[in-house]
């Protein structure tokens, strides 16, 4: 099983007409998008986060359901669920502005962590604006490590978002410590500059890469780049993509898909399959990670695809 730890939120998209202005709600966050992406893509995968007991909770919760995706927590809490509003340019690229004062996915205490840890599973995946806050960022830090210690690989996206970051150095600083606990890192080249001012791969994979065994850099309609511990690198094109409606979603998309291709290969049960990783097999799952996101950007918001509209893993 993956376990994919991280925010679930609403996005409410501002669609503009010649006479008014209006949001529409979509489930929405970085991990969450994965999660759902990963059920759809027939892997087995609970998703942990806090979710309210409000309205938009229950949104949360049907769409997980209905993407066969089961909760770590399943119990509501007393807190409203966050809120991104997200306006896009007319390329279809979104930004952001978010709203998580007190929310429900920032309700993470010790019964949580434990309920979270109580289940086995190979794999924990994290990433998300869950990284912004540096209280919020330890109690990740805290599950991530116990997770570890069990012999969990750990997958990380830091899917950075600027305006919620105050402080980059020290933002940076906390990331750095995180980065070492991965064994997989996939990051978009504009996280890696907003980080560390580079996105070049050699220096990331000699830097705070080092310790991962896997490490794939997305650069959006460039295609992605891989290395493997050994050295290996593959570039990969990004897949075709006959319509572009909008980019919400795609790179958590390419993550699943990434997660996906190597967990139905048998590449994430342990350290040591992962270890057994071939230069063609890596190949593989980053275009399947480049195919599940470009079905995903033919439709409006984060729709992933489901394994039926893809070729056979």
């Amino acid at each position: 099983m993956i376990q994919v730890a991280g925010e679930a939120l609403i996005d409410l998209v501002m669609q503009r007409s010649s006479t008014a202005l209006k949001f529409v709600a979509h489930v929405g966050g970085a991990p969450l998008n994965a999660a759902v992406a990963l059920g759809r893509l027939d892997v087995p995968v609970r998703f942990a986060c806090p979710i309210s007991h409000d309205a938009f909770g229950e949104m949360i919760h049907e769409k997980l359901r209905a993407s066969h995706v089961s909760l770590a927590a399943p119990k509501p809490v007393d807190a409203p669920s966050p809120l991104a509003i997200i306006s896009l340019n007319e390329a279809g690229v979104p930004s952001y502005q978010f709203y998580r004062e007190g929310t429900a996915d920032r309700q993470i205490n010790d019964s949580f962590i434990a309920q979270c840890l109580a289940v086995d599973c190979s794999v924990i995946h994290v990433g998300g604006t869950c990284l912004a806050d540096p209280v919020d960022f330890e109690k990740w830090m805290t599950l991530i490590n116990a997770a570890k210690e069990k012999g969990c690989l750990v997958s990380l996206d830091p899917n950075i978002r600027p305006s919620l970051i105050d402080d980059v150095a020290e933002f940076s600083a906390r990331m750095t410590r995180m980065f070492e606990a991965a064994d997989l890192i996939k990051a978009s080249d504009e996280d890696c500059e907003t980080l560390f001012g580079s996105s070049a791969l050699d220096e990331l994979v000699t830097g705070p890469f080092a310790g991962a065994q896997l490490v794939v850099i997305t650069s959006g309609s460039k295609g992605a780049v891989g290395r493997m511990a050994n050295g290996t690198t593959r570039d990969v094109p990004c897949a075709p993509l006959a319509t572009l409606v909008d980019t919400v979603g795609a790179g958590d998309c390419f993550q699943a898909g990434l997660l996906a291709q190597l967990w139905h290969g048998g590449y994430l049960w342990s350290h040591e399959t992962l270890a057994s990783l071939t230069s063609n097999a890596f190949y593989d799952a980053i275009a399947f990670g480049h195919e599940a996101a470009a079905i995903n950007c033919s439709r409006h918001g984060c729709n992933p695809p489901w394994i039926r509209e893809l070729r056979s893993l």
